[in-house]
């Protein structure tokens, strides 16, 4: 239980959590920006409104991340061990089906390659699997819980249903380990999976550079060309939109 409760805590003080204070700083700063653009007064007052913060949206928003804290800690936090696990049978696959790898990769270059293969596959699968829960009827059920939000702030990201927790935290395992094991395999045993644990440059662009904003009243859009190959945090909101001429947009995550 306390872990539980200590969970969240951390989220705002683990670079690897989108939550993390240096992103949410980075995102006023950004925000500021956006304001500056529109002319407006009282720039306190219009990044924190009170309906966007403590109206009951945002409290339901706040109860969640404990309530789902408990089911990380209680059900998924054997998922990591599985994932290390999947990594060493990959790699044991890879050995038997093609041999010992004789000239391993320099472990700098397979740590580029796993940030970028992690980066491509990742976003890919989060695509798939969002266009699923909303495509497929029982899997909407469940995700709809996210997209009940009547307002959004940064915490809404912890807004969903405890099973599409599972299946996320699932997909997130499955991508690790095979691409650990890959690497592991590539590397000839001269990296290791747990070197692979944490965030890459890729992650801490996005989440620098605006990732806090995609749920927010903060309008912040790319160039036209960038929103064709990075999703902006107008085009998440877009996604949030009540409007049906809006729905079933805009499923990826990093990528557009």
């Amino acid at each position: 239980l306390l872990e539980s409760f200590l969970l969240p805590i951390t989220y705002f003080v683990s670079p690897d959590k989108r939550l993390f204070i240096g992103y949410l700083l980075t995102s006023a700063c950004l925000a500021y920006w956006v304001f500056k653009r529109q002319s407006r007064t009282g720039f306190l007052q219009y990044l924190f409104p009170r309906d966007v913060w403590l109206g009951p949206s945002a409290r339901l928003d706040y109860q969640l991340v404990f309530f789902n804290a408990v089911v990380k800690v209680v059900f998924l936090g054997q998922l990591f061990i599985y994932g290390l696990h999947l990594a060493f049978y990959v790699n044991d696959f890879l050995v038997i089906q093609f041999g010992a790898k004789h000239e391993p990769w320099s472990p700098m270059w397979v740590y580029v390659l796993f940030a970028v293969t992690s980066t491509l596959i990742g976003d890919g699968t989060v695509y798939v699997v969002h266009r699923a829960f909303h495509r497929i009827p029982f899997l909407w059920a469940i995700h709809k819980v996210h997209h009940s939000a009547t307002v959004l702030n940064p915490v809404t990201q912890f807004r969903i249903h405890p099973l599409e927790l599972i299946v996320n935290n699932v997909r997130a395992t499955l991508v690790f380990g095979s691409l650990a094991g890959a690497m592991d395999y590539l590397s000839g045993g001269q990296t290791s999976p747990m070197a692979l644990v944490g965030v890459n440059l890729f992650s801490i662009a996005f989440f620098a550079f605006g990732a806090n904003l995609r749920h927010s009243h903060v309008r912040l859009s790319y160039w036209h060309w960038l929103e064709h190959l990075l999703i902006s945090p107008t085009q998440h909101q877009i996604h949030h939109s009540v409007a049906p001429a809006h729905h079933n947009r805009n499923f990826g995550s990093k990528l557009a």
